[in-house]
This record gives structure tokens, sequence and C-alpha cells, in this order.
């Protein structure tokens, strides 16, 4: 996942750190399946990303959808 990668590559963070960190995904390109649906302001936020920064987000013109914490 691209997001593991900058976060080794990028910050400087060890593997297992970069897997375990929060993550977030953007719908705003179509999906790979027909009717090849999309989302331009979606963002899916996992629930360990700060109230914050979700702020911010959706400050931005962002529609946040939460994703469950990891378990």
């Amino acid at each position: 996942m691209l997001q593991v990668m900058l976060n080794v590559l990028h910050f400087g963070m060890e593997l297992q750190e970069a897997i375990e960190a929060p993550r977030v995904s953007s719908y705003a390109f179509p999906s790979s399946f027909a009717p090849f649906d999309y989302f331009p302001r979606r963002l899916a936020v996992e629930a360990r990303i700060p109230d914050a920064t979700r702020n911010a987000l959706a400050g931005r013109g962002h529609d946040l959808k939460e994703w469950p914490d990891i378990t």
C-alpha cells in the first residue's frame, strides 16, 4: 500500500509502525467496476485520526466517512 511505503521511505517509520499507522482513502477516482462510481470529495478515515485533523479536512470541503478502528 502506498501509505505504508511513504511512511517508511518519506517519514522514516519502522516497517511495523508504518503498517499500523492510521490511514485515509480517497474515493475521487472512478471505481474499477461498472458503473464506475466515484465521489469527488469523499475521504474514508480511520477512527484513530485526531478530531483536529478531521475538522480541518471537513473545513476544506471533504465529505468524511469513518472506517472502524483496528482490532
